[in-house]
């Protein structure tokens, strides 16, 4: 059983659910967010990093109001194909300075 008393850049972590290895989506009281591995995490470009929420990207960190489509369309064989597509409609209408960028990557 993983320990969910994880803390995260919005609190005390009261759930946490493994995504795939290396990923995982904590919950907390408030908020939440995704949480990349370093293996992972390395793997994100560093401009994505820096557009994160407080730039927590930096730290894996990937909060789920946002910065959730990044490590989604990043790691799109984690998730099913709608939220695959959800993830890209929210990022080409909310950020689309970074789809223009992170389209040529996919």
């Amino acid at each position: 059983m993983l320990n969910n008393r994880v803390q995260t850049p919005w609190g005390l972590a009261q759930t946490v659910k493994v995504i795939d290895i290396g990923i995982f989506q904590y919950g907390t009281a408030t908020h939440g967010g995704y949480y990349l591995d370093e293996a992972n995490n390395a793997k994100v470009p560093q401009f994505i990093k820096d557009a994160t929420f407080g730039m927590l990207g930096r730290q894996g960190w990937y909060e789920e109001d946002e910065d959730w489509a990044y490590v989604v369309l990043l790691f799109p064989s984690s998730f099913d194909h709608r939220k695959n597509q959800l993830a890209a409609d929210f990022v080409r209408l909310h950020t689309p300075e970074i789809w223009a960028k992170l389209e040529r990557l996919l």
